[in-house]
């Protein structure tokens, strides 16, 4: 597995009008996730200062997620080195 992410945003002016063309191409909802994040930080918000995340995520499951921005980072788009692992219990966790 690639643990490189690269995030790319779009502005959608038309939201409808994607949707719909979405559809038209055959696109089905599988239906909503609703997902909690909890961003971890210390005082002195080191972590972000340096271009880090980290990140525990419950959805369908609960994931904890080390994001750091690689040294050669593309000018267009957000890139960064994930790390993930599967966590039994959010809870624990969180504490």
């Amino acid at each position: 597995m690639n643990p490189v992410e690269t995030e790319v945003k779009f502005h959608l002016p038309d939201l409808p009008a994607v949707r719909a063309n979405l559809l038209s191409l055959g696109a089905r909802s599988l239906g909503r996730s609703h997902e909690s994040n909890i961003r971890f930080e210390n005082e002195a918000k080191g972590l972000r200062r340096a271009g880090n995340l980290l990140r525990l995520r419950r959805d369908r499951k609960s994931t904890l997620t080390y994001k750091c921005a690689p040294a050669q980072a593309d000018p267009e788009f957000k890139q960064f080195t994930e790390l993930e692992v599967d966590v039994s219990d959010f809870d624990t966790v969180r504490l």
